[in-house]
């Protein structure tokens, strides 16, 4: 571990740039009343993609200037269980 140098600004400048540009964004779990009242307004508007990979299916809305993926899964219960994520640039 004595080896570890901190990381420079260019670096990580250099960093960010590849992940922007193999696609790389910001994601944001939403919990709580958050994630309630976004999946009440995300039930309004229509998706602008889905996804299906056959354990989850993802549905991605762009609401107010802000991009959104809502996520179906399964939790240990086996029940349905959709989380809401906020999609934004790095």
């Amino acid at each position: 571990m004595e080896n570890i140098k901190p990381v420079t600004e260019e670096e990580r400048e250099k960093a960010l740039q590849f992940l922007r540009s193999i696609g790389m964004k910001n994601r944001r779990v939403l919990e709580g009343t958050e994630r309630e009242h976004m999946l009440t307004v995300l039930a309004l508007v229509e998706p602008t993609n889905s996804s299906n990979n056959q354990r989850t299916f993802t549905e991605t809305y762009h609401h107010a200037g802000k991009d959104y993926e809502l996520t179906w899964g399964f939790n240990d219960d086996g029940n349905p269980d959709p989380w809401v994520e906020e999609v934004t640039e790095l």
